[in-house]
């Protein structure tokens, strides 16, 4: 008889994502970490190594694909990229299925990697070895890389090779839809966090970081977290967190921009201190000083980092294009705006004005300045309490566990 260990110990799973990408990268490699713990097989191809996975000193098997040729943007490099990546899958799905395991191969971020996750079953069907494949797709899959190759995506995604397509969320699935026009079936596996990580600091220790960083432990402290690109709209984040420190002329305030560094910022603040710590390791000693998490990016397929910031008792302030919007807003746990996008119409808004209305805006400006004490207090309490009970390792994970037995019971 089974026990449930060796369960998941008959499970290998080899994966593939796109490391420089930080929130799904992440979000992977959470989702591995935990399935390794449980027991699986676990071999993750990539063409660096993911900062989330030096975080977790993680012990899972790595493997890097020419590093040096596929960093280059050139098509040659993108070609070797892509073929590597199917030689390392096919490897490995063929070392695990020697040793008698169960392999499902797993791909997010389509170009190349979901490619050549494809490719990779479709060579090992013929060698006569049988996998699952799950296809992830991410946000930039479809509204900015698949708004140039669309034949080819919903090709790839809608080919009868793919066992399962998976994504963060009810709302971005739907989406996914919509591009493909098509009913398929998508599973919802949202993400979670560890919640001891990512947790509230005290009154001193609060103090005591601020002091570490020459910020004043009573200035008021705006953090966006992100990978920067264009769709994070980083503009705007600047003139809301300006707009509030123009408020506030008798108290210091800062804008910490955790993420990549931008060369040249959108906007010269004359009224906030804006500083760029880029990407780091150690976000959660920088999340839990913060008085506000401001996101207004025009479309995230979940978007960790306002998880991360509830766990850490942050309140929010997010546009209504993150799939986790709806919940922070029917929990409470934060200021959620609202902008007049469609997803269709991603392309021609990241470079133009913001589409919000002006009316939208001062009501925005207005919620935020008049906030009490007792209403961020409630905001930080709901914001912890929506982490506990939706998205933490005791209570985010079965949608993870159950798609993955399901990948391999259909095989059986």
């Amino acid at each position: 008889m089974n026990t449930p260990e060796s369960k998941w110990n008959s499970i290998a799973i080899v994966a593939t994502t796109k490391s420089t990408f930080a929130g799904a990268a992440t979000i992977k490699c959470r989702f591995l970490e935990y399935l390794h713990n449980l027991g699986c097989k676990i071999t993750l191809i990539v063409e660096d190594i993911p900062p989330a996975y030096k975080k977790m000193n993680s012990t899972y098997s790595l493997n890097i694909v020419n590093p040096s040729k596929a960093k280059s943007a050139s098509q040659e490099a993108k070609e070797l990229l892509y073929n590597y990546i199917i030689e390392e899958i096919v490897a490995e799905a063929k070392d695990y299925h020697s040793k008698g395991q169960k392999v499902i191969i797993w791909g997010s971020h389509m170009f190349p990697y979901g490619c050549a996750c494809l490719k990779a079953k479709e060579i090992l069907r013929n060698q006569g070895i049988v996998t699952s494949l799950i296809l992830f797709p991410v946000g930039a899959d479809i509204w900015e890389i698949g708004k140039d190759t669309p034949i080819t995506l919903i090709d790839l995604l809608n080919s009868t090779e793919v066992d399962f397509l998976a994504t963060y969320s009810q709302k971005f699935s739907e989406e996914i839809k919509v591009f493909l026009n098509s009913a398929k079936s998508i599973e919802c596996v949202p993400p979670f966090i560890n919640e001891n990580l990512f947790r509230k600091f005290t009154i001193q220790e609060k103090n005591k970081r601020r002091k570490e960083l020459g910020l004043e432990k009573d200035s008021l402290i705006f953090i966006n977290h992100s990978n920067m690109r264009p769709v994070k709209r980083l503009d705007f984040t600047i003139m809301i967190a300006d707009e509030i420190a123009k408020l506030r002329q008798h108290q210091p305030c800062h804008l910490l921009l955790i993420g990549p560094k931008i060369p040249s910022l959108p906007i010269i603040s004359l009224s906030i201190n804006i500083h760029q710590i880029d990407t780091i390791n150690d976000v959660e000693t920088y999340l839990p000083i913060a008085d506000f998490c401001i996101n207004t990016s025009l479309h995230d397929s979940f978007n960790t980092a306002l998880l991360e910031s509830m766990s850490c008792g942050v309140p929010t302030i997010t546009s209504d294009r993150p799939a986790i919007a709806e919940v922070i807003r029917e929990n409470g746990a934060g200021v959620v705006f609202n902008t007049h996008i469609q997803s269709k119409d991603l392309q021609s808004e990241i470079y133009g004005d913001y589409p919000i209305s002006s009316t939208e805006y001062l009501r925005l400006i207005n919620q935020i300045s008049k906030l009490t004490e007792i209403e961020i207090k409630k905001m930080q309490d709901l914001g912890q309490r929506t982490i506990s009970e939706n998205y933490s390792l005791s209570s985010g994970t079965k949608h993870l566990r159950n798609l993955i037995l399901k990948a391999v019971s259909e095989k059986e």
